[in-house]
């Protein structure tokens, strides 16, 4: 097959640049889905999706705490890396920190209002 023209129609725009890029992380890589279904004391798998639960809004403080443990988690070993790496301390992985710090922030307020 000659092509004329070299087709490029995955880098014509900054959005799909973005989707196809090489590895990067950024807050719009962080996503977790929490479902949210009428009721009380509900924690119900959703068969398609392992691992993911609907809550009932009752539970969602219980499973807000859980995830901030996580994200503390997570913050915590970027810090034994930097620690460990010196070379490591560039801006990506500074920013990365003060994000998962900014989210831990977020869901501990979130906890507090309860």
């Amino acid at each position: 097959m000659d092509l004329i023209s070299r087709p490029r129609r995955l880098r014509k725009n900054e959005p799909l640049r973005k989707m196809i890029r090489e590895t990067r992380m950024d807050k719009s890589s962080l996503i977790y889905p929490i479902f949210v279904k009428e009721g009380t004391n509900i924690q119900e798998e959703i068969p398609s999706m392992e691992g993911q639960y609907r809550y009932s809004v009752d539970r969602l403080p219980y499973e807000l705490e859980r995830l901030a443990k996580v994200i503390d988690k997570i913050r915590q070993t970027l810090s034994t890396v930097i620690d460990e790496k010196q070379n490591l301390l560039d801006a990506e992985v500074i920013a990365i920190s003060q994000k998962l710090d900014d989210a831990l922030n977020k869901y501990n307020n979130l906890l507090e209002k309860k």
